[in-house]
């Protein structure tokens, strides 16, 4: 759960209008995460204004949430359908918000772009590789419901009291290509 399943817009922009930047994000962490979840870890970390790099556990990540996974595994075989497969091949997914099954995981990553390479295929199986080196930055000009939390946190970054942070992991996944799924002929 998240603090837009508790309260509506109207409400959600009240509480920007009565509190201070740095009091939209605590209770933003205090209602919408997981105590001990990923999502407060880098909200804490962006309100210390480190910056820096994070490593995320990419191979955590998409052994835990099923959508991602299952998003991950279709574009790796979309790939193979159109261009074949052969050991170096490469490509892009781009995950969004809705292809999260886990919410700690949205709320701390959210979008994001994982890179993919045929590390190795044997017979129906394809060894990828994963990686993922993204902002965590906030998007206040989406219409989104919590869009005014957005504008908190990118307000204190302008006030040089928080700071977006680069997070990058590696993970690797099995991906069986059955013998009847349509493959580029050389």
């Amino acid at each position: 759960m998240s603090m837009s399943d508790f309260l509506d817009k109207d409400k959600i922009e009240k509480a920007c209008a009565l509190l201070s930047d740095t009091n939209v994000l605590r209770l933003a962490k205090w209602l919408g995460m997981t105590y001990d979840g990923v999502a407060r870890q880098h909200l804490d970390n962006f309100m210390k204004n480190i910056g820096g790099t994070v490593k995320i556990d990419l191979q955590r990540l998409v052994n835990m949430d099923i959508k991602v996974q299952q998003r991950v595994r279709i574009g790796i075989l979309q790939n193979i359908r159109d261009v074949g497969a052969e050991t170096g091949k490469y490509g892009v997914i781009n995950i969004v918000q809705d292809d999260y099954s886990i919410n700690d995981w949205r709320l701390a990553i959210g979008a994001m772009n994982i890179s993919w390479t045929i590390a190795r295929i044997d017979e129906d199986m394809v060894d990828a590789h994963l990686t993922v080196i993204d902002a965590y930055d906030w998007h206040p000009e989406k219409d989104i419901k919590t869009q005014c939390v957005h504008q908190s946190a990118q307000n204190l970054v302008a006030q040089g009291k928080a700071a977006t942070f680069i997070m990058y992991g590696e993970a690797r996944l099995l991906v069986r290509v059955p013998s009847w799924y349509p493959r580029r002929k050389k």
